[in-house]
């Protein structure tokens, strides 16, 4: 419970602030947004659409979001307008914020910072500036994330935008308990609180209620965490937020459980269990299963303990990363082991002949799952790591190869100056042997174009499996286009995929937007991410 409360408060930090554009979408669809942009006339309108569009695709397609971005910025460089430029940096910035590109955002925020003047919307400064305070947040650089957010409580105070100003006192609060200064924490959250109370703000009290709860279970003050953890309750449940109910209820089990009411921790958590189940989220029914795992073993019920104990282990399993997959067989070992001393526990009633046959049986179970586990995941790792080198060595050469383009133009312009300076000499000897010789290193310059070829033949044989997929898809796609899309599998850049095929940077970008657009993707569907799945 504690580890999810201050994503909360970071996204709301991240959303709210910006609810104003979020708003305006309800009036119109994104294809709607687009065709109002090719007829709009007037700068600041086209502005305003821009900006609704690239929050849309914010939620759905962060490549579209960047696509647009950049377009607003292109229109605001030809606009010549500062206002405008603040704007487009701003939402640039926004992207690759939500990219968790930290050291990128903070460029973009900080040339948008430099143009705060241009803006009178003492609000809207304080969200650029709110904006830099996330983004240090999300790097971990707490002190930079304090000074920024509460350099924006001023432009928030001067605007008299209540809202935003208790938001960013809130997630100032959270950022005191990543530095485990509790008292300061609290005292945020109380000062947010005061002034939600005031807007009748019920939605984000319920936020900051929870978070001062946790501190005074943290505390051991027990009953006032109770107090505040019931008011949270109380709002989420007028609204209806299934989430916070279940993630609520959870922290009321713990409480009591902490009380020493067994009884009212086992109900809140089977109730945690129902609504997380009912909303469909695996975190929260893993919480759940773990909450009464812990409350039936305080109580002595071995048996409910081991069989939450069990669920736990699975849910956990199911959303498991897989770059952690050492630590799956670790955690499998542990809990294979716990499971075997419980049943253990729970059969020394039994015949003792029995209970030997039934643990000689799991012990062997248990024994060849392990050893499964463990030859199925240093196969996997093996090959991983065979293709990490296959695609390594593939990127290599693209570099290597990105040069030898650069180097093959230099060349032949070189080869077409001399040309044009021995045009009029061709009639004497000499002009013919030189014209010859130049016709010959030109003839073999021309040849890189078969390591061109040679060099995609090679990742088409590494990646066949990827290329048969889609080709599956689609037949349209053209020799650049299925080239095109090898290059974003493989996770290479912008700049770098331009360097190989000889074009800039936007127009991969361009290039992108029309193989996603040919593959018939979904807006919300991310282009590399659906290639990478194809691999």
């Amino acid at each position: 419970m504690l580890q999810g409360i201050f994503r909360v408060v970071l996204l709301l930090a991240f959303l709210c602030l910006n609810q104003s554009v979020f708003a305006q979408l309800e009036d119109a669809s994104i294809s709607d947004l687009r065709k109002q942009l090719e007829v709009a006339n007037d700068p600041d309108l086209s502005g305003e659409i821009y900006e609704r569009i690239i929050t849309a695709h914010m939620r759905v397609d962060t490549d579209s979001m960047y696509y647009f971005a950049e377009q607003f910025n292109n229109f605001a460089n030809r606009q010549n307008d500062d206002l405008l430029r603040l704007k487009a940096l701003y939402h640039l910035g926004r992207y690759h914020a939500v990219k968790g590109e930290g050291d990128e955002a903070i460029k973009y925020f900080e040339d948008a910072y430099a143009k705060l003047e241009t803006s009178t919307d003492p609000s809207f400064q304080g969200k650029v500036i709110g904006m830099m305070g996330y983004t240090y947040y999300s790097n971990g650089q707490y002190d930079f994330a304090i000074r920024y957010y509460e350099e924006s409580l001023t432009y928030f105070r001067q605007a008299n935008d209540q809202r935003s100003t208790a938001i960013a006192i809130s997630t100032i609060g959270s950022i005191y308990y990543q530095l485990r200064d509790f008292d300061a924490a609290k005292a945020q959250y109380l000062e947010s609180l005061e002034i939600k109370e005031e807007l009748k703000d019920s939605v984000l009290m319920s936020t900051d209620l929870t978070n001062i709860g946790l501190i005074y279970q943290r505390e051991g003050k027990l009953d006032s965490a109770l107090v505040f953890s019931l008011k949270a309750l109380e709002i989420d449940q007028k609204f209806n937020n299934q989430f916070g109910i279940a993630d609520i209820y959870g922290d009321l089990s713990s409480i009591y459980r902490e009380q020493g009411s067994l009884s009212e921790a086992t109900y809140y958590a089977t109730r945690s269990l129902e609504v997380a189940s009912s909303v469909n989220s695996l975190p929260l029914i893993r919480d759940a299963h773990q909450l009464l795992y812990v409350t039936y073993q305080v109580a002595g019920n071995l048996h409910s303990a081991l069989f939450h104990h069990e669920e736990f282990k699975a849910y956990s399993d199911s959303i498991i990363n897989i770059s952690t997959q050492q630590e799956l067989v670790n955690a499998q070992e542990k809990y294979e082991s716990q499971k075997k001393e419980q049943e253990i526990l729970l059969l020394e009633a039994e015949n003792k002949e029995a209970q030997l046959k039934v643990t000689i049986a799991i012990l062997v179970a248990v024994s060849f799952i392990i050893i499964l586990s463990v030859a199925y995941w240093q196969t996997t790792k093996r090959k991983e790591r065979e293709r990490a080198l296959q695609v390594q060595s593939i990127q290599k050469e693209l570099e290597n190869y990105g040069l030898l383009i650069n180097e093959k133009d230099s060349f032949i312009n070189e080869v077409i100056d001399k040309l044009k300076n021995f045009t009029k000499e061709l009639k004497t000897f000499e002009s013919k042997r030189e014209m010859n010789t130049l016709i010959d290193s030109l003839h073999q310059n021309v040849k890189l174009t078969d390591d061109e070829d040679q060099l995609f033949h090679r990742i088409e044989q590494i990646n066949s499996g990827f290329f048969r997929k889609l080709d599956n898809k689609t037949d349209s796609l053209t020799k650049g286009e299925r080239r095109l899309a090898s290059l974003v599998q493989m996770d290479l850049s912008n700049k770098e995929i331009g360097s190989i095929i000889g074009i800039n940077a936007k127009s991969v970008t361009q290039a992108r937007y029309r193989l996603k657009k040919k593959l018939s993707l979904e807006p919300e569907e991310d282009l590399a991410q659906y290639l990478k799945q194809l691999g």
